[in-house]
């Protein structure tokens, strides 16, 4: 959706949010807590939105965990919203046969 319209949706939105939340490190000042964002299957189409949100909020953070369980969403695409956010390359995992 974000890619189309250029509006997150509801639930991109809601996740990047949290994630934000999440990362911050008060003490620090700076986004250095370690948070992991899983999305399964369609979810990681909403998950690959939340990090571009991320990356347009300038949240930037090697202790960022990606992983992605039997994607839906296209692996260049949601290789290219983690690699705004975090140098950690996203963990997939899928079955064998699917």
């Amino acid at each position: 959706l974000l890619e189309i319209t250029k509006i997150a949706s509801p639930a991109s939105r809601l996740q990047a949010a949290a994630a934000k939340e999440l990362m911050y490190n008060a003490s620090r000042d700076n986004y250095s807590n370690l948070v992991y964002l899983e999305g399964h299957s369609r979810g990681t189409m909403t998950l690959s939105n939340a990090l571009r949100v991320l990356a347009a909020d300038h949240v930037l953070s090697d202790d960022l965990k990606i992983l992605a369980f039997n994607p839906a969403a296209e692996g260049n695409r949601l290789a290219e919203a983690a690699a705004l956010v975090t140098k950690k390359p996203v963990k997939t995992w899928a079955p064998p046969k699917d």
